[in-house]
């Protein structure tokens, strides 16, 4: 009787001590998860923080006209999050302010593809840049963009007609003339510009903006120009 007595307590005491090694793990598992979730909103909060600061700093460097500097502060700001768009227009003021028009208006751009709600007018900033830095192709494509999102838009269409006027392109500028008028903005020149399309109507002059040892459709422009000049009356 006292032999099976002291066997039942050593079972028992067996039993006992292999219930907590099978208790130990769940138990430091759930420690382990209370103690690990406050740690993210915090990471978080302080990345935020970060975020703000380097926003702030960059702008103040740009309002104090230290561009090279503020260039830098946007660089860090596009590493930590690429689509940051506050990043990308400080960065396109700083390069605009170092005459650097064509970075300048990649990054309009960039930001314009994130920022839906001011996209028209980046785009339209954008235009002005890459024709200060020669690069037409893209300042068409610039309005085309804004004319996607809004056909109504009249400066855009505006630009438009100007642009393509300028290049010799009469017939493409007619329908944005046409949409100026249905928007009751049309000027007169611009009216004028409908009555004969086969010469050339240039509604602006793009003066320095316009390299002319460069091959450009504003080549054409100027040919239909000086042909129509040469024609006997």
């Amino acid at each position: 009787m006292t032999l099976t007595l002291r066997r039942w307590r050593s079972i028992h005491c067996g039993l006992r001590w292999f219930a907590t090694l099978l208790l130990l793990p769940a138990i430091g598992c759930r420690d382990t998860a209370v103690v690990s979730q406050p740690a993210e909103p915090a990471v978080a909060g302080q990345n935020s923080s970060i975020a703000a600061k380097t926003t702030e700093s960059a702008g103040d460097l740009i309002k104090q006209g230290r561009w090279t500097e503020a260039l830098a502060e946007t660089r860090a700001m596009l590493i930590r999050d690429p689509d940051d768009a506050d990043a990308m227009q400080l960065a396109a003021t700083a390069h605009t302010a170092l005459g650097q028009y064509c970075d300048a208006a990649g990054f309009l751009v960039s930001a314009a593809d994130r920022r839906e709600s001011i996209a028209t007018e980046l785009r339209l900033k954008a235009f002005d840049l890459h024709l200060r830095c020669g690069q037409f192709s893209d300042a068409e494509q610039d309005l085309r963009r804004v004319l996607q999102q809004s056909p109504g838009n009249v400066q855009a269409n505006r630009l438009m007609a100007q642009l393509l006027c300028a290049q010799g392109r009469r017939f493409e500028s007619r329908d944005h003339v046409i949409e100026l008028i249905r928007n009751r903005t049309v000027t007169f020149i611009e009216t004028l510009s409908l009555v004969d399309l086969s010469g050339p109507f240039r509604l602006v002059s793009y003066g320095d903006l316009v390299d002319r040892d460069a091959t450009t459709l504003f080549l054409l422009g100027d040919a239909r120009a000086e042909v129509v000049a040469n024609e006997p009356i």
